[in-house]
């Protein structure tokens, strides 16, 4: 009877298994049906948990990141979540020690990332908090449990009453795309980094040419922030989201430092968004000095500039270039673009 119940214990884990696995693809077929689209961007996060994000402090330990914010996360319930273990082991319940295993197996993988995030512990903290309610239910600490829960709840709902007052202030974006909508004339031509301006709906008139980041290996797009790109253009805007990551570390982005001095001291100040407290980063908006721009080739000094980034991203990056200096009424700047392009793929091909 033992060695029945342990194969058809075995074969409902299978069946399980197999369930998951076909619920899995169902919702997600196009890692099959692309797989190597899907197995390039998952190299890609890969390397992004590996190595971490671009702006991230460095110096400071997983580890530590984790324990700090899993303190703050769960405050006292996590304290009683320790109550739910020693019952768990003394009663020696499997549905509750599995779950603490899974917890801790969980915690460990997530401390071995670069990459860190208070986010990447919602998994976790309602299963401790769980845990500790039951393990104090079942000590008959009821009263215990009440008292954990009105502190732990007082205590959360101070800080949402200033998260939610943060959030009524007027977001820095927000600011932006009211300025731009109204202000701007829908002929501009816009470079917008990223955290600058989203706009409020698929109908934006606007030209929009968004700078592009890499926060795995920033130092391969320096190539992008030459200034002769950006040379016709009406507008920049940047964000302290992006250009603080640069600009504390110019000795590791030469290119992307210049651009901001440029763009500071050769380009016209417009206006500075400032969250002065609120939500959203600093935002510059600068508007081109020169108001005759001649139509004409960029430099050819200018594409070398893109040596060494994928043919995807420059293929990316010159076509959205091309599509909005031709709408901007620059054709011969937008026709050396594409057949630089072109070129670049035609090399990229013969030296395969």
């Amino acid at each position: 009877m033992a060695l029945l119940d342990s194969r058809r214990d075995w074969t409902g884990a299978l069946l399980a298994g197999l369930a998951a696995l076909g619920i899995f693809f169902a919702r997600n077929p196009y890692i099959l049906w692309h797989f190597d689209a899907f197995w390039h961007d998952f190299t890609y996060e890969r390397e992004h948990m590996a190595l971490g994000h671009f702006g991230q402090d460095r110096a400071q330990w997983t580890v530590a990141f984790y324990a700090v914010e899993l303190a703050w996360a769960v405050g006292v319930v996590g304290l009683v979540a320790l109550w739910g273990l020693r019952d768990a082991v003394r009663r020696r319940a499997a549905d509750g020690l599995v779950l603490y295993c899974w917890v801790g197996v969980y915690l460990l993988l997530i401390s071995t990332w670069e990459m860190r995030g208070a986010r990447y512990l919602l998994p976790v903290v309602p299963v401790l908090m769980v845990l500790g309610a039951q393990g104090l239910w079942r000590q008959r600490m009821r009263g215990v449990l009440v008292a954990v829960l009105v502190v732990y709840g007082g205590t959360q709902a101070w800080a949402l009453n200033d998260h939610y007052a943060a959030l009524t202030a007027p977001d820095t974006r927000q600011q932006v795309a009211e300025w731009v909508e109204d202000l701007v004339s829908p002929e501009a031509l816009m470079a917008i980094e990223h955290y600058t301006y989203y706009p409020g709906s698929e109908g934006s008139y606007h030209l929009l040419f968004r700078l592009p980041i890499d926060v795995v290996h920033p130092e391969r797009f320096a190539g992008l922030y030459a200034r002769e790109w950006y040379g016709h253009f009406d507008y920049v805007l940047v964000s302290s989201f992006v250009y603080r990551r640069y600009l504390e570390d110019p000795e590791r982005f030469p290119v992307q430092a210049a651009f901001y001095r440029h763009l500071e001291n050769d380009w016209r100040l417009v206006r500075r968004f400032d969250p002065d407290g609120g939500p959203g980063p600093e935002i510059v908006a600068y508007a081109n000095p020169r108001r005759e721009r001649v139509d004409g080739p960029f430099p050819t000094e200018v594409y070398s500039n893109l040596a060494g980034l994928e043919l995807a991203l420059v293929d990316q990056f010159l076509g959205g270039l091309q599509q909005v200096l031709a709408a901007r009424g620059y054709p011969q700047r937008a026709r050396n673009v594409g057949l630089a392009a072109t070129a670049i793929a035609r090399l990229h091909r013969e030296g395969q």
